[in-house]
């Protein structure tokens, strides 16, 4: 067993002088992606990029995902040290988290797919004698191997496989508050984080972590449905995360908010009123009062490389909407010098698939920088 420590730079964005919700003006368009919010000045060079994108981070901050605290050093013990397993815990102010690693054989070092599980480390690689998780766990959850973390597919690929249990951070549980509940973001109740941007904290510490283990290489962050709009959330927080994977992710992931095709904010709010802030729950029946919409969220991860997939028959993902902001945020992508996101849809419905990791796996040992 060994300990280190990494220092973390991204601050989730505040500011209190922002108006109400309630004060914001109609927009029936998706607001342009070259123009300033606050004053309406054009953004015409790539230099310019960095402000446009910095008051983007705050108008989510304020809006959507909740402002959540900076994020302090993280001190990392491994628990177990193997060449084909790593078992790390990832310690913060208020908290932990339990990150497994799955490192691929040869040379490293290895890309990273990193994203945080449902039901428990030892669900992605059972047999292993990977330590159980100790935090909550939902019903639904069952013993044994998840069939969607394909993880030899993974590190056939040459890819390492780094996950932990959301619970750690975060019970999906309108119930219970988790880290929220221990650490304070310093801003009223209304606008303080919610669930999503807490499994946000939680893939910005553990990449943080993995950047410091010598054999691995770049990290992409991936998640499905609400883990999907949490890893973009985390990618816009921190630049240094090299790439992301949504697949699924809907309203409040990749889906235009005024796409109207899939889940509403409304009716997402309703049955799971911990993932936002109350301010978001404001844009019920008002999406087009948003100051934003989420082809400017995609905007904030150019020029990185930017994966975005759903089911063709989970219309309640609303893949239309997916489509409307890949094409209103490829510009940004072209601008900054990167390539456009890759979209694909394939046959299915809401779920993750071993042929899902394993496509994203191929991606991303192709494409990561």
């Amino acid at each position: 067993m060994w300990l280190f420590a990494c220092t973390t730079e991204p601050v989730p964005p505040a500011d209190l002088s922002l108006p109400e919700p309630g004060d914001l003006p109609a927009l029936a368009a998706p607001p342009d992606p070259f123009v300033q919010w606050a004053d309406g000045a054009v953004v015409n060079h790539p230099a310019e990029w960095d402000a446009r994108r910095a008051e983007l981070l705050t108008l989510f901050a304020a809006y959507e995902y909740g402002a959540g605290p900076a994020l302090p050093e993280v001190d990392v013990v491994v628990e177990r040290d193997e060449p084909a397993v790593r078992e790390l815990t990832v310690t913060f102010a208020g908290g932990a988290l339990g990150l497994l690693v799955l490192v691929p054989p040869g040379p490293g070092p290895h890309p990273v797919l990193l994203g945080p599980n449902k039901c428990g480390n030892e669900t992605v690689a059972a047999g292993l004698g990977v330590a159980p998780t100790t935090s909550w766990v939902e019903d639904g959850c069952v013993p044994g191997q998840d069939p969607g973390w394909a993880t030899d597919e993974v590190l056939d690929r040459g890819v390492a496989l780094a996950t932990w249990h959301q619970s750690d951070v975060q019970p999906d549980d309108p119930g219970d508050p988790g880290l929220r509940a221990v650490l304070d973001p310093g801003v009223p109740a209304e606008r303080a984080w919610g669930a999503v941007a807490a499994w946000s904290y939680g893939d910005v510490a553990a990449a943080a972590a993995l950047r410091e283990v010598p054999d691995l290489g770049p990290i992409a962050v991936w998640g499905h449905s609400r883990r999907g709009k949490a890893a973009l959330w985390a990618a816009a927080l921190d630049p240094r995360i090299d790439g992301v994977w949504t697949h699924q992710s809907g309203t409040g992931g990749a889906a235009l908010a005024r796409s109207l095709a899939g889940e509403p904010i409304g009716a997402m709010n309703l049955l799971f009123p911990h993932w936002f802030p109350a301010w978001f729950h404001t844009f019920a029946d008002r999406e087009v009062h948003l100051p934003f919409d989420q082809h400017l969220l995609l905007a904030t991860v150019a020029p990185r490389p930017l994966r975005i997939t759903d089911g063709a028959d989970d219309a309640w993902a609303d893949p239309a909407g997916a489509d409307q902001a890949v094409a209103l945020a490829e510009p940004v992508f072209a601008f900054l010098g990167g390539a456009p996101p890759v979209r694909e849809v394939r046959p299915g419905g809401h779920e993750v698939l071993a042929e899902d990791l394993a496509a994203a796996a191929a991606w991303w040992a192709s494409v990561s920088p």
